[in-house]
């Protein structure tokens, strides 16, 4: 079954009617599910830099299926429900799974000189290749939700003949592959309580990392309000970006898309309030990615209106396992 079979079965929920509901309370509404304890796998990265990755392993007997890396989006970390319910959804179709956690976020916080930003490619990199030969042997695909989605299309683009030796398939849901975009749309009026949300959880989460590692910020961020505010305090300086624009500008993957060679799967919602449909006005997409174009679901919220088969009303959650075998068959079985 493909993602737009369930666009025709799965129509989003009446009782959550628009692209905010959708967004706050799709995001943040449960199920929360429980996961096993489980192992910290770490990746190195250049000057004393770490990355902290959750692995599970599935419960069942015999060879687990392959392995998913699943990625957070911005100013969170991989305990995020979202990426919790990923996790527990390959876990019982017998993935091995890997919740990643990006620079200095979630339990990786004080294992890094800095914060990820949106463009950080170059991690992602080092934890693939780390992977590929940590479960030799076992198929791999990534999971991205959001920022996280930008930051592996640009790396798939970047570097794809690498990518099809670390990956066999990816989705990203909800990318915002052209971050200028983004910033003007946050920019608008109305956007106030999404600025608020991002830039107190960025602060808070550039304050913990600096002070586990010793270096604590100045008390200037206490002021920051907004994403451009954190970007040209925090971001700009610690990558040596001149300024906010020179940032989304390098750091966007649009301008490497056609490029990619790993079968991937694109969601990207017209309502989006976060990241703009019009980003993809324009793009040319290798056909080797899949964009699929959905209405109503906001940005990462797809709460359908009737139950699916494990008794939550999360269409992309249950579409993700079947969407992630497709992608990783060999191309005469696809």
């Amino acid at each position: 079954m493909r993602i737009s079979d369930y666009l025709e079965e799965y129509a989003p929920a009446r009782w959550m009617r628009g692209p905010h509901a959708q967004t706050w309370l799709g995001t943040i509404a449960g199920p929360w599910p429980t996961l096993p304890w489980p192992r910290r796998v770490i990746v190195d990265l250049p000057h004393g830099d770490r990355l902290v990755g959750l692995e599970n392993r599935p419960q069942s007997d015999g060879e687990p299926s392959g392995v998913v890396v699943l990625l957070h989006g911005l100013a969170v970390d991989a305990e995020v429900p979202y990426v919790r319910r990923a996790a527990a959804q390959f876990l019982s179709s017998g993935y091995i799974t890997i919740r990643l956690n990006f620079r200095g976020a979630g339990a990786g916080a004080g294992l890094s000189s800095k914060l990820y930003h949106s463009g950080v490619s170059d991690d992602l990199a080092a934890a693939f290749e780390d992977f590929s030969e940590r479960y030799q042997g076992l198929p791999m695909a990534v999971v991205a939700y959001s920022m996280s989605g930008n930051t592996v299309l640009k790396l798939l683009g970047e570097r794809p003949q690498e990518s099809r030796k670390w990956l066999r398939g990816a989705v990203a849901i909800n990318p915002p592959i052209d971050l200028m975009s983004v910033a003007r749309n946050m920019d608008l009026p109305g956007q106030r309580l999404y600025h608020r949300c991002f830039a107190r959880l960025m602060v808070r989460q550039a304050r913990i990392n600096a002070e586990r590692y010793g270096k604590p910020l100045g008390e200037e961020i206490a002021g920051i309000r907004t994403q451009r505010e954190f970007d040209t305090l925090i971001t700009c300086p610690d990558w040596e970006f001149e300024d906010p624009t020179e940032y989304y500008i390098k750091a966007s993957a649009k301008s490497v898309l056609a490029r990619i060679e790993v079968p991937t799967l694109i969601l990207a919602d017209e309502d989006d309030p976060i990241v703009p449909f019009d980003q993809w006005k324009d793009v040319q997409c290798p056909d080797c990615v899949e964009l699929v174009r959905t209405k109503g679901g906001g940005h990462m919220g797809y709460v359908a209106d009737r139950q699916m088969p494990e008794g939550h009303y999360r269409w992309v959650d249950h579409a993700l396992t079947q969407a992630v075998e497709r992608l990783s068959r060999p191309p005469a079985e696809t």
